[in-house]
């Protein structure tokens, strides 16, 4: 006759099938990111395999690509933080506007809108073909591109001011948005 698991390895299942099948729900849409990232530490990563192009909206909803450079001490700290370049592209937003994340970006106009990512110092390490990162490694200097949302919900942010807090909530970047500058560069 056959021993009736406990309820702590059926527990413990469960969690290991949550986590492994999580990247696989959320890349399929199945699973709102913002849902599955709530009380995580650090959002879910996707693979770039199955990322489908956007199509360019019909209205004027636009985004900021900013390319950063970061410049940090060894102990981890943001020593300083370069504006490399800046455009705007009619685009759909990522749907970030709910993440947390250890850094926060801070957008400055009608309101105040705040987001959390990933510190892009952190690098996760694959070896092979594995498609779960088996470390982390911290690099000094990176070079960053982030992607801002102008738009939610169909309605211009305002967008004035970008600026980014570190883990620690410290003002580590800020730059103005200069809208007619950044569409013109490509």
């Amino acid at each position: 006759m056959m021993k009736k698991p406990s309820r702590r390895l059926l527990a413990a299942i469960t969690a290991v099938f949550v986590l492994i099948s999580m990247p696989f729900l959320i890349s399929r849409g199945l699973v709102p990111s913002a849902v599955a990232q709530r009380g995580q530490e650090e959002p879910t990563l996707i693979p770039a395999k199955v990322l489908v192009p956007v199509p360019t909206p019909e209205d004027a909803r636009e985004i900021a690509i900013l390319d950063l450079f970061v410049v940090s001490t060894e102990d981890g700290r943001v020593e300083g933080v370069e504006l490399q370049r800046a455009r705007i592209l009619r685009s759909y937003a990522p749907n970030v506007l709910m993440l947390q994340g250890p850094w926060t970006i801070l957008l400055l106009g009608r309101g105040e809108v705040m987001y959390g990512v990933r510190d892009p110092r952190v690098v996760h390490v694959y070896d092979g073909e594995e498609e779960v990162p088996h470390g982390r490694e911290f690099e000094a200097q990176v070079l960053w591109e982030l992607v801002v949302p102008l738009f939610d919900k169909g309605q211009d942010l305002g967008v004035k001011e970008i600026r980014i807090l570190d883990q620690a909530g410290e003002l580590i970047f800020s730059t103005p948005v200069d809208r007619e500058a950044w569409r013109q560069k490509r």
